[in-house]
């Protein structure tokens, strides 16, 4: 057997050609100012509510414990957040307002359908970009005392 290394190097060269350089240009894209980095959903806990709303922490100190959820966001087009049984999932809207479980917040707390565009985070269904409700509530474990 005969050992070819031009023939080796136009192999290379070849799936270079086809591989990696469409994988770059196509990830050129994504790099675009007017796209968007993935959406990070707003978290809270206790220390967190007692350092930024100190008024709400009093009024439930003595009936919750607040944690944070295992938050994911798989391929930037979800976010999901669980907390461990028997906590509830449990919101902080921008107005300090505090609503825990009931039929919006279950476990695991789900958004999908969200992307991307002109900069804004979207969601099937809802007029509008999306980004504003995302970032206005934050999310959290309710565990009663």
């Amino acid at each position: 057997m005969q050992f070819y290394p031009s023939l080796i190097l136009l192999n290379a060269l070849f799936l270079f050609s086809l591989v990696i350089i469409p994988s770059e240009v196509n990830m050129a894209p994504c790099l675009l100012p007017q796209d968007c980095d993935c959406i990070k959903r707003g978290l809270f806990d206790d220390n967190w509510l007692q350092s930024n709303k100190p008024t709400v922490f009093n009024a439930f100190k003595d009936k919750y414990s607040f944690s944070f959820p295992e938050t994911t966001y798989p391929e930037c087009e979800s976010i999901i957040s669980v907390c461990p049984e028997p906590a509830e999932v449990a919101a902080i809207y921008a107005n300090g307002t505090i609503k825990i479980g009931g039929a919006t917040l279950k476990n695991p707390f789900k958004l999908t359908q969200l992307w991307c565009e002109d900069g804004n985070w979207m969601k099937v269904a809802y007029a509008g970009t999306f980004d504003a409700t995302i970032r206005a509530t934050n999310i959290s474990c309710a565990l009663k005392k």
